[in-house]
């Protein structure tokens, strides 16, 4: 289970889907009954992973869903992982061609700490902020209350996230598969890059390192699915 969190997902979606394999196509209430997850819990976490990729549903009462192959799923999963790091490393080699070797990077360890330090972000912006991140309970009941109150006050905020359940949540959000890890660009003056749960994340106060990364942030945003919102 831990191996499919550090994937984006949250527990009852990693449980859900291990048992939507373990099953083949079934109904919430059978993914709930194997998953030992309450059926609300199932149903909700078996649209998230559709609406993720992971699993797909049949026209039929009641809905019957249906695993989607691992292996079809990693390569989706690698590919995205190529574009992202491929602009990552354009953008590193950018910077390293242009400033002295010197630690502008700086690594912060433990989900707490993390947390923390995207707090602290989102408490210094003052024209913009925006933010690549997985769906999930933390993201939910911290980060996006925070988020709502920059929007109220006037600050530009974009959300790039992979569930429907945010579009009525923020003025600008976009749809993307597979957000594996958390990117916050914060005035052009701050970015981080972290792992989906939280347990690591890279911190730049560099202006020129965040401006860069800013453009690979405004380049998934415009990749990123532009829907109506519900």
């Amino acid at each position: 289970m831990g191996s499919l969190r550090k994937l984006g997902l949250t527990e009852y979606e990693a449980r859900a889907y291990v048992s939507l394999a373990e099953l083949g196509p079934s109904t919430p209430r059978d993914v709930a009954q194997r998953a030992k997850i309450p059926y609300p819990s199932a149903y909700d976490a078996l649209k998230a992973l559709v609406s993720k990729g992971w699993a797909e549903t049949a026209v039929s009462r009641p809905t019957i869903y249906s695993p989607r192959s691992p292996e079809a799923i990693g390569k989706e999963t690698i590919a995205s992982l190529r574009e992202d790091f491929g602009q990552l490393e354009r953008i590193y080699r950018d910077v390293s061609s242009r400033t002295p070797r010197v630690e502008i990077i700086y690594t912060v360890i433990g989900k707490d700490k993390v947390l923390r330090k995207v707090f602290e972000m989102l408490e210094r912006v003052k024209r913009s902020a925006t933010l690549a991140m997985p769906w999930n309970t933390e993201l939910i009941n911290q980060v996006l209350p925070r988020l709502q109150d920059l929007e109220r006050h006037g600050v530009e905020v974009q959300l790039i996230t992979d569930s429907r359940r945010a579009l009525s949540m923020l003025k600008r959000i976009r749809l993307r598969k597979n957000v594996l890890a958390i990117d916050l660009s914060v005035d052009d003056s701050e970015a981080l890059i972290g792992l989906p749960d939280y347990s690591a994340c890279g911190w730049v106060d560099n202006r020129f390192v965040a401006a860069h990364f800013k453009e690979f942030l405004n380049l998934m945003w415009s990749n990123s699915q532009a829907v109506r919102k519900p």
